[in-house]
């Protein structure tokens, strides 16, 4: 009797953690990989893809938000930055939301919802980019000489003019001991309105010290 009440509150605490996106688990498995194609309603994409998608666009500012539903820091700025810029924002900026890898998507559609962002379309990477992963998408999609080195986990978010300039920045992170400058994409809470016309895309801004909450992908 004392092993099945055990074993009763256990399933119990289990389900509201697990409501409290407290215990899911993101990992890029093989079978991951293998099962993605059940969720139907999400859309698998290679940054090839992406970049061809952005490039064709030329009527629209882009905002590509790259996330993870297991990452807290994600869920904090999908509920303030992102949410708030998405309602505000007219019709000539396009949203693309995307999860890092494969081993989200399963609990993306909920995350979503309980962030109160309801997208036209839910993607997710499946493709190659690992190593470096963050910098080697962001500059394989804007390739010039001043090289990105600032996307060191997720949240991203790369606000893109209709011409297809990535908006960047440099921006400096205080790791306690010492302080290191980074050239990133800006994020997307240091927008001073939610008009994009006023966005000067051919100048690299120098914005204040980051508070930036993210995960790495060890984090996660």
């Amino acid at each position: 009797m004392r092993k099945t009440s055990i074993l009763l509150f256990s399933i119990i605490l289990s389900l509201v953690f697990q409501s409290c996106n407290l215990i899911w688990i993101c990992n890029n498995t093989t079978y991951r990989k293998k099962t993605a194609h059940k969720y139907e309603n999400q859309i698998p994409i290679k940054v090839e893809e992406l970049k061809t998608m952005l490039y064709k666009d030329t009527t629209h500012y882009k905002v590509v938000i790259i996330y993870s539903p297991c990452c807290g820091a994600c869920g904090s700025h999908m509920q303030t930055t992102f949410k708030r810029m998405l309602l505000h924002s007219d019709t000539t900026v396009k949203f693309y939301f995307i999860v890092d890898d494969c081993g989200g998507i399963k609990y993306n559609e909920i995350f979503l919802q309980e962030c109160g962002i309801y997208p036209n379309k839910m993607y997710y990477f499946n493709d190659t980019f690992q190593i470096n992963k963050g910098n080697n998408i962001v500059n394989y999609l804007f390739p010039t000489d001043d090289k990105v080195t600032g996307e060191l986990g997720v949240p991203m978010s790369l606000i893109i003019s209709k011409n297809n300039k990535l908006k960047k920045a440099m921006i400096s992170i205080d790791y306690g001991e010492e302080k290191r400058q980074y050239l990133k994409a800006m994020p997307l809470y240091y927008l001073s309105s939610y008009d994009f016309d006023k966005i000067d895309f051919d100048i690299i801004d120098i914005e204040p010290e980051i508070n930036w909450d993210i995960c790495s992908r060890n984090e996660k």
